[in-house]
């Protein structure tokens, strides 16, 4: 029983450990200056922020997480996260929103 209770405590605080939430750190890039206020939201967590006026963001993600950033001017872009994205600056490129409208009748 006491082998059993000690591979059970070790399963679960090895998946602790490797499942630690860290700062995910990046920078939205755009052609525009007006790249504020993104919407930047991790799907697994439901955690969400914006960016600032320089375009960095700060979020808690861990490795496997689904980034997604949105904007009304822009085109939506999601990410996963990988480990190598937390040793750096992430960059993140979005695209503006075109919206063609219709032909109108005068």
């Amino acid at each position: 029983m006491k082998v059993l209770n000690l591979i059970a405590y070790c399963i679960l605080f090895s998946n602790a450990i490797w499942s630690q939430e860290k700062n995910l750190k990046g920078q939205i890039i755009a052609d525009s200056i007006a790249f504020r206020e993104i919407n930047v939201v991790n799907l697994n967590s439901k955690q969400g922020t914006v960016n600032q006026k320089n375009g960095y963001f700060e979020i808690s993600a861990k490795a496997g997480d689904s980034i997604f950033f949105s904007s009304l001017q822009y085109e939506p872009q999601q990410i996963t996260v990988v480990a190598e994205d937390f040793t750096e600056v992430k960059n993140v490129y979005l695209h503006p929103l075109i919206n063609e409208l219709e032909g109108c009748l005068l």
